[in-house]
């Protein structure tokens, strides 16, 4: 019962005695110990090969365990050697039944009781003999298939016995091996193993490789299973790995835009920014990047957060009102005033708003700030701008006959054409003159509108506001 245990039953898990143990090595120890041999290591490299990984990812499940199909085992091919020692074998067998065959006894007419005695327990010796001999080679059946597989006895599935292939590979003599196979190995364990073999390893060179790790061997030059000479040298290539950096194994999501750049341009990668939003990221942070895989000298993208999306508004038009009344408007809508500047204008009032630096209609997002510009009036000239006249004007030409007995209601003004319109300033108010009378037009100082160089004097009926006579002047700045 204990011997059928070990050979049918697994182990128990080593967890269930020790549950901080790495799912990796714990598989190890369960390939090592399966039952059949085609379910365990072919070879000790193998076994060493996933020790190593172990120290490296303990927790990474990479063991590759042997799918469960049948409890039959695979054909094993006897070799040639093998197979001449089998026939040797037969043949000191058939020799020696020959020579223990007794010989049939000459006719005397008869046995005595002694020989048939004797015959009779020889007879009897040799059926036990060979029931013996059949129970054994039951037994070992029985074991060996237990072993390795070739009855599935009490699984539920036909009983089978395979043949015995027969190899044709060729005969070695004893300065002859096979050459192993030894590629994707460590340096150090194709060495070894070819070193087992009797083999010197030689480094024929050392290739880039995107998929075998550095150190490790990308191709042998002999091909495995070639028959070669002991003692020999074989070649081999050797990985330089990848000078691919793969940028998954950075983590720089999440990290500072600033601070990923630098890590990168650290190893020789290019770099470039572009930023977008993104409702979980933190502004600034990294959210993602293209490509995953870069090699020195190739750029990177990193795409920075902006944060979430903002609101967008709508740009108000906050001209030709108060600045007070487009400071509310702006409110109203969720924007900003921005830099604020002022202007002299001519025509639009002080504190009036001039223009806006965002066209009216504009998409802003909450928050912005508008920058805009305010009216200071008229700009007040530090100037006087100063004309003079000395003349008079004599109403009888005006009047006719009868000038001594009529008179008149005249003013004298000033007229300017300001900003497009005319402007009057009256230097002598109405005042009622006969028409015998001189007017006299003598103004030795006019002072005009700032920056207006022209104008005209003129005299006007009052009645009928015609201008009688009009003198042109001119006019000089002044400090």
């Amino acid at each position: 019962t204990i011997a059928l245990a070990h050979l049918e039953e697994p182990i128990t898990r080593p967890s269930v005695y020790n549950p901080d143990i790495p799912i990796s090595l714990e598989h190890i120890i369960l390939k090592c110990t399966e039952k059949k041999p085609e379910r365990r290591y072919s070879n000790v490299a193998e076994v060493i090969a996933d020790l190593r990984k172990v120290l490296i990812s303990p927790n990474d499940n990479f063991v590759r365990m042997a799918p469960v199909m049948d409890n039959t085992s695979e054909t094993i091919a006897i070799s040639p050697r093998e197979l001449e020692e089998i026939k040797k074998g037969r043949q000191n067998y058939d020799r020696q039944t020959y020579k223990s065959t007794p010989r049939p006894a000459a006719r005397s007419g008869g046995k005595s009781g002694k020989e048939e005695e004797n015959s009779g327990i020889e007879k009897l010796m040799t059926a036990v003999g060979v029931v013996t001999a059949i129970l054994i080679i039951i037994i070992l059946i029985f074991v060996f298939s237990k072993l390795s597989g070739i009855f599935n006895l009490g699984s539920g599935t036909k009983n089978t016995t395979e043949a015995i292939t027969v190899s044709t590979e060729q005969v070695l003599d004893d300065t002859q091996v096979y050459m192993p196979d030894v590629a994707n190995l460590p340096q150090d364990m194709a060495e070894a193993k070819l070193k087992d073999s009797t083999l010197v390893m030689k480094v024929a060179g050392y290739e880039d490789s995107e998929t075998i790790e550095k150190g490790y061997v990308i191709r042998q030059l002999t091909e495995a299973g070639s028959v070669v000479s002991k003692y020999s040298s074989v070649e081999v290539m050797i990985s330089n790995g990848s000078d691919t950096l793969d940028l998954k194994a950075m983590a720089l999501e999440g990290v500072s835009g600033e601070a990923a750049k630098l890590l990168l341009e650290a190893k020789n990668i290019k770099v470039t920014l572009t930023e977008e939003t993104n409702e979980t990221i933190e502004a600034g942070k990294v959210i993602r990047y293209e490509p995953q895989k870069v090699k020195p000298g190739e750029t990177v993208t990193l795409y920075i957060s902006l944060g979430p999306a903002a609101l967008l508004k709508e740009m108000p038009l906050i001209t030709d009102v108060t600045e007070e009344v487009a400071l509310e408007m702006l409110a109203d809508v969720g924007l900003l005033p921005g830099e604020r500047s002022e202007e002299y204008h001519d025509t639009i009032p002080a504190g009036t708003v001039i223009s806006q630096a965002i066209a009216a209609g504009s998409q802003l997002t909450e928050g912005s700030s508008v920058s805009y510009v305010v009216s200071k009036g008229p700009e007040v000239s530090s100037k006087r701008y100063i004309a003079s006249i000395s003349e008079t004007y004599n109403l009888s030409s005006l009047i006719g006959p009868g000038a001594a007995s009529s008179s008149i209601e005249v003013a004298i003004r000033l007229e300017q054409i300001v900003n497009g319109a005319p402007v009057h300033t009256y230097l002598m108010h109405p005042r009622v003159i006969t028409g015998q009378d001189l007017l006299p037009v003598n103004f030795p100082v006019i002072e005009g509108a700032p920056g207006v160089e022209t104008g005209e004097v003129q005299i006007v009926d009052v009645a009928s506001q015609a201008v009688i006579k009009t003198y042109p002047i001119n006019f000089f700045a002044m400090e």
